[in-house]
């Protein structure tokens, strides 16, 4: 599985979300790394899931939190789609008690996918806004 890798086009002009970006970007890069080094020991991938787990909870609440103070004309729709991601996350969190290598491979390649498309095809939408509003 090939790794992430930031670029400046992937900003989205804000400096706290392109650090939380970034960070997601490189808890996901550590557990690809695992991933293709064909670790066998699932305890291994334990912290970088969590972290990333964490990370993007944390991540799309602070998201939402911005878009509602600054009255982001799409917030309910953007809101929706973090929502459709929390209930993926559950989904997954609830197989992933167990640890099993093809679920935490399942779920990186789900969330790689995710990611990347989440900020080129949503976070850019608000990019221009941000910007109108003074944000960086």
């Amino acid at each position: 599985m090939d790794q992430i890798t930031w670029k400046d086009e992937l900003s989205v002009g804000v400096e706290k979300l392109d650090q939380q970006h970034q960070k997601i970007i490189d808890v996901l890069n550590q557990l690809i790394t695992l991933i293709n080094l064909e670790v066998t020991d699932e305890s291994q991938y334990s912290s970088p899931l969590q972290m990333m787990l964490v990370s993007i909870r944390e991540h799309l609440h602070f998201e939402e939190y911005m878009l509602k103070k600054f009255n982001y004309p799409d917030f309910q729709a953007h809101a929706q789609i973090h929502e459709d991601l929390f209930t993926k996350l559950d989904h997954y969190e609830s197989r992933l008690k167990n640890l099993d290598l093809q679920t935490i491979t399942e779920l990186v390649g789900y969330l790689k996918g995710w990611w990347i498309d989440h900020i080129y095809q949503t976070d850019m939408k608000y990019k221009d806004f941000f910007n109108d509003q003074q944000l960086s």
